[in-house]
């Protein structure tokens, strides 16, 4: 299991709030993805707190070299995961929980 952090950027122009209200799509919108295994995040609240911090740190230096460079560093290379969460968004995929999947597989079997 992971935690997948998704940092978004857009390309010529942010939008604006009355820009989402009418629907307006950007130009081109980018997205850093990373996968964080669930055991690289610690358990402590204290450690949680600075994991968080360095976290969102990270992200807002991602944000500024993009803003400088006009791209995520090694950009490109999130394809597939890329189009997934597109296409997931565009047609509303919502995949089931691993977990209460298997429940409702041994409950079927049980009854």
């Amino acid at each position: 299991m992971a935690v997948y952090d998704v940092t978004i950027a857009y390309k010529d122009q942010c939008l604006t709030f009355l820009d989402n209200l009418l629907g307006v799509d950007p130009s081109k919108v980018h997205m850093h993805i990373r996968c964080i295994p669930l055991k690289e995040i610690p358990k402590s609240e204290k450690e949680t707190v600075d994991w968080l911090m360095n976290t969102f740190l990270f992200k807002d230096q991602l944000l500024s070299n993009f803003i400088a460079d006009g791209q995520f560093p090694r950009q490109g290379t999130e394809g597939l995961a890329c189009i997934y969460l597109a296409s997931a968004s565009y047609f509303d995929i919502r995949p089931s929980p691993v977990l209460g999947t298997i429940k409702e597989m041994l409950q079927t079997k049980n009854l």
